[in-house]
């Protein structure tokens, strides 16, 4: 069953409760060791055999397969013979074995950029899906290609619009996708004034290119309120998961005179700085259209 002799073996016998990858390792072991798995019950009748001498230069073995729920494997674990030499002793020593479950990471990307783990295995556009054991706490970090910008995270990140995506990998399903937009050249943040038909303006602020992911509010002489956000803002507004507009009301402070908001609005293509308000006219401030 083996490409390389084993002897002084030892079985274990496993169950799978759930349909995923599974680790059978040897690390720590002090001698060379073989690891094999057969998906079967019945010793002597195997199928889909998995089989590890060597992992990466190492004297131990790593060996990873599927499962599916309702199965039953064996696991045989050896000490390594040397086959071309005929009454060769296996290698014994201590065993170390453990039986990991694994979760299979899948990242993508929409538009020009990058997703990388800080756990190493992810590095997607090139490696885009990886194994790791079940509860691996990871960072994901989205890099726009030059000419383009980070909009949002999708899949199991999504709501997320900065470019980390903290993520902790189960034995289900793991999806994480990073979507990129073309900020070459720079589409440009939509400001619409009007009357709110109250006295005061109604400014919508619509994002250059995707999401609008916080907008900084300067007001002079102006009392700035968020339509479903916070009222008298003088400071930073950021949308829960990004927003495709806002909506600001905007009136005087005093009752005569001209007012108005600088804003910084920060979209998918990074900052973007503009102003809203109207003159001193009292046409400006007066109810109705």
């Amino acid at each position: 069953m083996f490409e390389t002799g084993v002897g002084k073996t030892v079985w274990y016998h496993y169950s799978a409760t759930q349909t995923r990858q599974i680790r059978v390792s040897t690390a720590g072991s002090s001698f060379d060791t073989v690891v094999a798995a057969w998906r079967n019950p019945t010793l002597g009748n195997f199928t889909d055999g998995y089989c590890s001498d060597d992992e990466e230069d190492l004297l131990t073995s790593d060996v990873t397969f599927p499962v599916a729920a309702g199965e039953t494997y064996m696991i045989q674990i050896g000490g390594y013979v040397d086959p071309d030499a005929p009454g060769d002793t296996p290698e014994s020593g201590t065993l170390h074995v453990s039986i990991t479950a694994l979760g299979t990471l899948t990242t993508s990307t929409t538009g020009s950029g990058t997703v990388t783990s800080d756990v190493a295995g992810i590095s997607c556009g090139t490696d885009c899906t990886e194994d790791y054991p079940s509860g691996t706490r990871l960072r994901l970090t989205a890099t726009a290609a030059p000419g383009f910008g980070f909009d949002r995270w999708t899949d199991q990140c999504a709501g997320i619009v900065t470019p980390t995506c903290f993520f902790e990998v189960q034995t289900s399903i793991n999806n994480a996708g990073a979507t990129f937009v073309d900020c070459s050249p720079r589409p440009n943040v939509g400001v619409n004034v009007g009357k709110n038909g109250d006295g005061r303006l109604k400014v919508t602020v619509t994002p250059g290119a995707g999401l609008l992911k916080s907008i900084q509010i300067n007001p002079a002489n102006a009392v700035v309120d968020v339509v479903g956000g916070p009222a008298s803002l003088a400071g930073t507004y950021t949308p829960a998961g990004g927003a495709a507009q806002v909506v600001l009301l905007l009136a005087r402070q005093a009752a005569s005179g001209s007012a108005q908001a600088g804003m910084a609005v920060t979209d998918a293509c990074g900052l973007w700085s503009t102003l809203a308000g109207a003159g001193k006219n009292p046409n400006n401030w007066t109810p109705g259209p």
